[in-house]
């Protein structure tokens, strides 16, 4: 089981160094979980970055 949190969720959805880093550790099947404020701090990074609405939401229905 790995906590996926917000900072890991953001760095997965934006490529920059570490982004490979992060994306394979998420990669091996391992089950996700994440705290209720991850829909709500991932929307807040989309207004201050550039991320696609429709990939923030791939990673909240993956940790649900």
């Amino acid at each position: 089981m790995i906590y996926f949190d917000t900072s890991a969720a953001g760095k997965a959805l934006i490529d920059e160094e570490g982004t490979d880093v992060v994306r394979g550790a998420f990669a091996d099947g391992s089950e996700l979980v994440s705290s209720q404020l991850l829909a709500i701090e991932l929307h807040a990074a989309l207004d201050r970055r550039p991320i696609d609405r429709d990939a923030v939401e791939e990673p909240l229905r993956v940790s649900r």
